[in-house]
């Protein structure tokens, strides 16, 4: 069965590196003209006025008509305070989740999770937010899920898969002999508390933020997989260059070509 996968452009593609970024009301309206859903980007500067939480009411009026809304922490490193905020945002804009780093969450390899993180994913559980985990090495999200065991569909931690990320895993060993395909190992691995994918291409080596079908991610299996596995969520794209809604639009149809 075809997945219901929503495209999102994430607002990082239309501020590619500004000195003075444009107004994030701009960009969102933008997004939305071109019929994609949002995902907020909260580390980039255009994004930090709007984000006062006296704006929120009105950033989540502009957000309404979006097929589907997410956020990206700006938060690199276990910030409780900080986080706790951005939860508290997604869920006064109806977001569908918000993006996290393993460093968001203080979580490191070989180390068991910090009493914070368990406190702060089931606050975004009493918001109905869920935090989707972004894919590092999975030796670091593998233990983290299991000992933050709390997901459902009211909210908690589930996983983001990023699969530029994971494209760059060709040479690791950590699941056994190195897997052909580590994006499809990774999906297959978290496939129970998956909640998010981003999508960008790359050679393999870098991660190189591509537009889907300019590089050598396996695009055709990757969306065989997510049929398999009944995804039901989006995907967002994260496309490094100009012209970021052009190339957006070409990704779109690159992907919908694959899907008849």
């Amino acid at each position: 069965m075809r997945c219901a996968l929503v495209l999102q452009l994430s607002t990082w593609n239309c501020l590619p590196g500004a000195d003075e970024a444009p107004a994030l009301e701009d960009t969102v309206r933008a997004i939305v003209a071109d019929g994609f859903g949002v995902e907020l980007w909260l580390d980039w500067p255009g994004s930090r006025p709007a984000a006062r939480r006296d704006r929120w009411p009105a950033l989540a009026a502009l957000l309404a008509p979006a097929p589907r809304v997410s956020l990206h922490t700006g938060i690199w490193r276990l910030d409780p305070v900080a986080l706790a905020e951005e939860i508290e945002m997604c869920a006064a804009l109806r977001a569908q989740l918000l993006v996290v780093h393993p460093s968001t969450l203080g979580l490191a390899p070989n180390a068991p999770p910090p009493a914070a993180a368990h406190t702060l994913v089931q606050r975004a559980r009493e918001l109905g937010v869920v935090l989707a985990l972004e894919n590092g090495l999975p030796e670091v999200l593998t233990p983290a899920v299991s000992a933050i065991d709390i997901f459902s569909p009211e909210g908690g931690l589930g996983v983001c898969i990023d699969v530029g990320h994971a494209n760059c895993l060709r040479g690791w060993h950590a699941l056994g002999a190195a897997p052909k395909e580590p994006i499809i190992e990774m999906l297959r691995l978290f496939r129970e508390r998956l909640v998010h994918v981003h999508f960008s291409d790359n050679s393999g080596r870098t991660d190189e933020h591509l537009a889907p079908g300019e590089a050598l991610v396996p695009w055709r299996e990757i969306l065989a997989e997510l049929d398999a596995i009944n995804y039901e969520g989006g995907a967002t794209l994260e496309i490094q260059g100009d012209p970021g809604r052009v190339r957006a639009a070409s990704a779109r149809r690159f992907l919908a070509q694959l899907r008849p």
